[in-house]
């Protein structure tokens, strides 16, 4: 039963803190900004990319361990944003409608580096 007061105590304690909290700090928290409905669709679509990959016994492994480390560590949202980032940056050579081409988008935003490819070779 001791576990059970100290879980009391403690969910006690959290909502003493969140009482405490400024009025506008508790809002913020409580309400993040939604996400524009084209941002939410790219977003899928990526999703949706990354985990066909994950899937496919045509993609190599370095790969999907690169894009599983993304997902694991970031934001779906924070993802989106630097695919997009990307695919502004390359209009002409990524397009979402080709899911090769976004895949290697996405494992190039997810970190990972080709064979015989290094960091700093201008890409």
């Amino acid at each position: 039963m001791k576990l059970r007061s100290n879980f009391h105590k403690l969910a006690l304690g959290a909502a003493l803190s969140f009482l405490a909290l400024p009025v506008g700090v508790a809002a913020q928290d409580a309400a993040p900004a939604q996400p524009k409905a084209e941002d939410v669709q790219n977003a899928l679509l990526y999703l949706n990319v990354m985990v066909s990959a994950v899937r496919s016994e045509q993609v190599e492994e370095p790969v999907k361990n690169a894009l599983v480390g993304c997902l694991y560590n970031n934001s779906l949202g924070k993802i989106g944003t630097s695919v997009d980032g990307l695919i502004a940056k390359n209009a002409d050579k990524v397009h979402r409608d080709k899911p090769g081409e976004l895949l290697q988008a996405i494992a190039l935003v997810c970190g990972y580096q080709p064979e015989g490819t290094s960091a700093g070779n201008g890409r």
